[in-house]
C-alpha cells in the first residue's frame, strides 16, 4: 500500500470478507499519523464506507490504532467539523455527495 500511495494511486481493496483489509488500511493511516506528528504536511485521510460499516471502522481504529484521531462525519453532527484536527474522517456514500463542498476545502 505504501508503494501505491507513493505514486498517488488510490487503492481499492477487494470485497472478500475476513482478509484484513480494515487492519491494513489502519496500519497505513497510522504511519501517516506518525509522519504528521513528526511535522510532515500530511492532511487527514478520508474513508468512505456504507453506513453499516462506520461503527466497525471506529471500533477497529480504537482497537488497532488508538492514537488515531477519528471523526465520524455522518448524520446531523457533520456541520462545522474541523477536519484538520483529525487523522481519519469516516463518512458514508450518502453523506459524501451533499457534503462534497465541505470536504473539498480540506486536503484529504
Amino acid at each position: 500500500m505504501h508503494f501505491l500511495q507513493a505514486f498517488l494511486l488510490r487503492w481499492l481493496p477487494s470485497r472478500r470478507h475476513g482478509v484484513g483489509k480494515t487492519a491494513q488500511v489502519l496500519a497505513l493511516l497510522e504511519s501517516r499519523r506518525e509522519l504528521r506528528t513528526a511535522g510532515e504536511p500530511v492532511g487527514p485521510s478520508l474513508v468512505v464506507v456504507p453506513k453499516s460499516l462506520v461503527f466497525n471502522w471506529k471500533e477497529e481504529a480504537a482497537r488497532f490504532t488508538p492514537q488515531l484521531r477519528v471523526l465520524e462525519h455522518t448524520g446531523l453532527e457533520r456541520n462545522g467539523n474541523d477536519f484538520a484536527a483529525y487523522d481519519l474522517v469516516l463518512t458514508t456514500y450518502g453523506t459524501l455527495r451533499p457534503g462534497c463542498l465541505a470536504l473539498q476545502r480540506c486536503r484529504v
